[in-house]
C-alpha cells in the first residue's frame, strides 16, 4: 500500500508539472500581441477564457499545497508507524515474555485500536488524493477546452490577417490609379492654361460640329501653330510677373531705404549724445584738475586741453573723432615760471599732476574706496602734507587705503596696520597712531 501511495504522488508530480507547463505556454499565447487584430466579441471571448485560466490556475495551486499537505502528514504517520510502532512491538514482545498473557492481550488490543485509527488515517489521505487527482483531471479537460478555444481564435485571426493584405493590396492599386487620374487631371489643367481664357460664345459656337470634324480642325490649327514655334507664348505672363516682381522689389528698397535713413538719425543722434557727454565730463574733469592742483601747489596753475588731428578746424568740429587725445600743461612756479610739457617735469612733480588727476576724476565720479601704494615716495615734505590734508578732505565721500614710510600720511588716517617681516614670514598686526610713528622713524633711521 505504500508502495502504491508513492506511484501515485510521482503521477501526481509528473501531471501536475505538464499542467504547469501548459499554463505557462497557453499564458504567453494569451499575453501575445494577437489581441491586436480581434474584434470586439473575440476579445471578451478571450478576456473570459483568461480569467477563467487564472481560476484554474488558482484552483490547481490549491490542490497542490492539499496534496503536499498530505504528503506531509503521510510521511509523518509513515515515521511514526516504522518507529514508535515498531519500537512498541519490540517492547511489547519483551513485555510479553516478562507479563501476564492478559496483560499483554490488552496491550495488544490497544495498539490494534490505534493501528485501525493510523488505517482510517491514511484511508482518508488517500480519498483526498484521490480528490486532488479528480481535480487535475478537471483542470486538464478544461485547459483542453481552452487550448481547442485558443486554436480557434488563431485561425480566425490567420484569416483575417489574410482580409487584411487582400485590402492593402486593393489599396495599393487604388492609390496607383488615383496618381494617375491626379496627374492627367494636371496635365489638363496645363492645357486649359496654355489655351487661355475663352469667352461664353467661343463654348457655345462650335456646339454643333461633330468631335470628328472638331478634331479635323484642331490638327489644322496645330499645323498652323508650328509655323510661330519660335515665338515665345509665355512673353506676357513673364512680362507681367517681372512687372510685379519689380514692383514689389522697388517696394522693399524704400522701406529698406527708410529704415536706413532712420538709423542713421539715430546714430548721428547718439554720436551727438556721446559727444557732449564726453566734452561735459572732459570740462568738469578739466575744472576740478586745475582747482585741485592749485590745492596741493598754491602758486602753481594746470590746465587740461583736447589735441585735436591735424588738419580739422577748432572751432567747427566737435565731434570727438576728430579728437587724438588728452593734453596736461602746468607752471609750479607761478604766472612768471611759464607752462611745461608733462615729459619735462620731475619724478614729484609728475606725482602732483597725476594725484590731481586722480581727485578730479573722483570729483566727478567718485569710487567707494581708493588704494595708493607709497604715492609720497617722491614728494616733498610740503607736496605729501598737501596730499594729505587733500585725502582727509574728500574721505567723506570715499575710503581711502594707502601704504607710505612718511609721517604726513599718519596724521589724519583713522586705521593703522602694521606689516612686519619676520622669520621669513610677513605679519599683519592692527597698531595705533604711535607705533605706526615708531616703525617709521626706525626705517627713516635705516635709510
Amino acid at each position: 500500500k505504500k508502495k502504491n501511495n508513492e506511484l501515485q504522488l510521482h503521477q501526481l508530480e509528473s501531471e501536475k508539472k505538464q499542467v504547469e507547463a501548459q499554463m505557462k505556454s497557453l499564458k504567453s499565447e494569451i499575453e501575445s500581441d494577437m489581441t491586436d487584430e480581434l474584434n470586439s466579441q473575440d476579445q471578451s471571448e478571450l478576456d473570459e477564457l483568461t480569467s477563467e485560466t487564472t481560476e484554474l490556475k488558482n484552483k490547481l495551486i490549491e490542490v497542490s499545497n492539499q496534496r503536499a499537505e498530505a504528503e506531509i502528514k503521510k510521511k509523518s504517520i509513515e515515521n511514526e508507524v516504522s518507529t514508535n510502532l515498531s519500537k512498541r512491538a519490540d517492547e511489547l514482545k519483551m513485555e510479553l515474555n516478562s507479563q501476564s498473557q492478559e496483560d499483554a492481550f490488552e496491550e495488544v488490543k490497544t495498539e490494534k485500536g490505534e493501528m485501525t485509527k493510523l488505517q482510517d488515517i491514511v484511508r482518508d489521505f488517500d480519498e483526498q488524493v484521490k480528490e486532488a487527482e479528480k481535480s487535475l483531471d478537471d483542470t486538464m479537460a478544461r485547459l483542453n477546452e481552452i487550448q481547442g478555444s485558443l486554436e480557434k481564435l488563431k485561425e480566425r485571426e490567420v484569416r483575417q490577417q489574410r482580409k487584411l493584405e487582400n485590402v492593402s493590396k486593393n489599396v495599393d492599386k487604388f492609390f496607383v490609379k488615383r496618381n494617375n487620374l491626379v496627374r492627367r487631371q494636371q496635365y489638363c489643367r496645363k492645357k486649359i492654361r496654355d489655351v487661355g481664357a475663352l469667352s461664353r460664345e467661343d463654348y457655345t459656337r462650335h456646339s454643333r460640329f461633330s468631335v470628328k470634324n472638331l478634331m479635323d480642325k484642331l490638327a489644322k490649327c496645330n499645323e498652323k501653330l508650328k509655323k510661330f514655334s519660335h515665338v515665345n507664348k509665355k512673353a506676357l505672363e513673364q512680362f507681367m510677373n517681372f512687372t510685379s516682381q519689380r514692383e514689389e522689389l522697388l517696394g522693399r528698397k524704400n522701406e529698406l531705404d527708410e529704415g536706413g535713413d532712420a538709423i542713421r538719425k539715430l546714430i548721428d543722434h547718439l554720436d551727438q549724445k556721446k559727444d557732449e557727454a564726453i566734452q561735459r565730463t572732459f570740462k568738469g574733469i578739466a575744472k576740478h584738475f586745475s582747482t585741485v592742483f592749485r590745492k596741493l601747489v598754491p602758486n602753481g596753475k594746470a590746465t587740461l586741453t583736447i589735441k585735436k588731428r591735424e588738419g580739422q578746424d577748432s572751432k567747427h568740429s566737435k565731434s570727438t573723432e576728430h579728437y587724438a587725445g588728452v593734453g596736461i600743461k602746468v607752471s609750479f612756479a607761478g604766472g612768471d615760471g611759464g607752462d611745461r610739457n608733462i615729459k619735462s617735469l620731475s619724478g614729484g612733480q609728475q606725482s602732483i599732476v597725476a594725484l590731481s588727476l586722480i581727485f578730479a576724476i573722483q570729483r566727478c565720479d567718485p569710487s567707494p574706496f581708493y588704494l595708493f601704494d607709497e604715492i609720497d615716495a617722491n614728494l616733498d615734505a610740503v607736496y605729501r602734507r598737501s596730499v594729505a590734508d587733500m585725502i582727509h578732505d574728500q574721505c567723506s565721500s570715499a575710503q581711502f587705503i594707502t601704504t607710505t614710510f612718511r609721517p604726513e600720511l599718519l596724521e589724519h588716517a583713522n586705521k593703522f596696520y602694521g606689516v612686519v617681516f619676520q622669520n621669513k614670514m610677513s605679519k599683519v598686526s592692527i597698531i595705533d597712531r604711535e607705533e605706526a610713528r615708531e616703525i617709521i622713524s626706525q626705517v627713516e633711521r635705516e635709510l
